[in-house]
């Protein structure tokens, strides 16, 4: 699967926006069922541990929640023609250092993380906001689409005119990657004027976007 004029069509796939809609009903569904075992738990004595666990979930699915909005936003613009690309000069390095360390994604980033970045071209020119999101939306399907006890890898790389974002499911077992959200991680990189490539065979994707 490829895309690199993916944007033009996208009026023909108002769908999608029904897919994010679906996650967002999913993660306010989880949050209403965490608010009420807290309810429960909190009319039992000695259950502090059980309404902390509770309370933890609650507040990574609203971080979560807030990731996903922003893809509505996003969409939105897409579908109204109404986004406007923001470039400007920023440390891509730094953005990249500090939403993997960012406490409200850290349950977003696999734990394999590795940077591949020259010093030389630490200043990127581009719009940063779309990239981070892009950047996120990559680390969400690998994590979303990985079986139990799997880690997958994520490679953050400056080549050239090009910020590359490789991704990588281990085998074995390895499900296919969500369509869906790789269609959107497509959307997002055409708007920056690169390209997204998914191997579904070998279970990697691949991001391109010039800065």
């Amino acid at each position: 699967m490829k895309s690199s004029t993916g944007v033009r069509d996208l009026p023909a796939d108002k769908w999608l926006i029904n897919d994010v809609f679906h996650e967002l009903r999913s993660m306010l569904s989880a949050i209403l069922s965490s608010v009420e075992l807290i309810e429960m738990y909190a009319a039992k004595p000695d259950s502090g541990g059980r309404i902390s666990r509770q309370a933890g979930s609650i507040k990574l699915q609203v971080m979560e929640l807030e990731f996903q909005l922003q893809n509505v936003k996003v969409i939105q613009d897409m579908l109204n023609a109404s986004q406007v690309i923001h470039r400007s000069h920023f440390n891509i390095v730094h953005m990249l250092e500090q939403l993997v360390e960012d406490e409200r994604y850290a349950h977003i980033f696999p734990a394999r993380v590795a940077f591949d970045m020259n010093d030389d071209r630490e200043i990127a020119f581009a719009d940063e906001q779309l990239l981070r999101q892009t950047v996120l939306n990559v680390a969400w399907c690998l994590n979303r689409n990985a079986t139990p006890g799997a880690t997958p890898e994520l490679k953050f790389s400056v080549n050239g005119e090009y910020f590359e974002l490789t991704g990588a499911l281990p085998a074995p077992g390895r499900p296919a990657l969500d369509q869906r959200m790789c269609r959107l991680i497509g959307y997002l990189a055409d708007l920056q004027g690169g390209a997204f490539e998914l191997n579904e065979a070998e279970g990697t994707l691949a991001v391109k976007v010039p800065v």
